[in-house]
């Protein structure tokens, strides 16, 4: 086995379940090495008996979530806290890495895409949503909602504060950037804030053409309607097929409602607070977090 310093890769393990903060910091501390970086996310099984707590995703949402992290080469399953042991599983899903790796150009439909949600508590439908988008479009803009528009909109506020919510979606390798969606914002605004953010960080102005606004299959209907309608400005419209399971189904168990009912239930049980929940979670993720860096 290489000497740990002799590694081609950098290990980080953790629950990786509401990406907090420090899991934030140390992939991009870990991406900055300029080595690859292989992230092992804590099963199910381990997290229960080994952190005294149940995380709100299952194992294989929460490794698909830690797949999608900018810097993040490879991920793998680990019941084990110890790091000599998840070296060795490490060094055989890097082996496959390796083998798996393809370099070939992408041509890509458009050259910017749209995305608009509140994505809270980011989820695997959420993740596989901008997977997708990402596969036809050159650069992926995400139209995050705000606080208030959700409060208005919805009745309730979010679980994650917009500041968390866009610091989970700029750490994704897919995305480009984060634009503010708020109370007054419109489509047609929308669309030249992306048209403007792009000209920032690219020096191209886009046309139309250009661009694609990207739904799931549950809200195609509505958004075609207000393409018809202009609401669009011209732009395309596109829909992604959407894993059925990954939507919002009731028996899924894959949505940000049923996370937040999950800590609330978890509150009523408990005698505390949603927010004391919520902390508890983030905390716990943040102390288990290992790394060799």
């Amino acid at each position: 086995m290489k000497k740990q310093e002799e590694r081609d890769y950098i290990i980080i393990t953790g629950v990786f379940d509401l990406i907090s903060r420090k899991i934030r910091e140390k992939i991009i501390q870990a991406r900055d090495t300029g080595k690859l970086v292989g992230v092992g996310v804590y099963a199910d099984e381990y997290v229960i008996n080994n952190l005294s707590t149940v995380p709100l995703k299952n194992t294989e949402e929460r490794m698909e979530i830690a797949s999608g992290l900018n810097g993040v080469s490879f991920v793998f399953p680990t019941n084990s806290g110890k790091l000599d042991i998840n070296v060795l599983i490490a060094d055989e899903y890097y082996k496959k890495y390796l083998t798996n790796i393809v370099n070939k150009p992408e041509t890509k439909q458009y050259k910017a895409g749209i995305v608009m949600g509140s994505f809270d508590l980011y989820h695997a439908g959420h993740h596989q949503n901008l997977e997708l988008s990402n596969e036809i479009c050159e650069h992926l803009y995400v139209l995050l909602k705000s606080d208030a528009r959700i409060l208005q909109k919805k009745g309730v506020m979010p679980q994650q504060s917009e500041a968390d919510r866009t610091k989970v979606l700029e750490t994704l390798k897919f995305v480009d950037a984060v634009i503010p969606y708020d109370i007054d914002s419109t489509r047609a605004l929308a669309v030249q804030d992306v048209i403007k953010k792009h000209q920032e960080l690219y020096g191209e102005t886009l046309k139309p053409s250009d661009i694609v606004a990207i739904f799931g299959e549950d809200l195609w209907k509505k958004e075609t309607e207000k393409h018809r309608k202009g609401e669009w400005c011209g732009i395309n419209i596109s829909c992604t097929p959407r894993d059925e399971y990954k939507m919002k189904a009731e028996g899924a168990g894959i949505s940000s409602s049923c996370y937040r009912t999950k800590i609330h239930d978890e509150a009523t049980r408990k005698g505390t607070t949603i927010e004391q929940i919520y902390e508890n979670h983030s905390n716990i993720e943040e102390e288990s977090l290992e790394t060799n860096l």
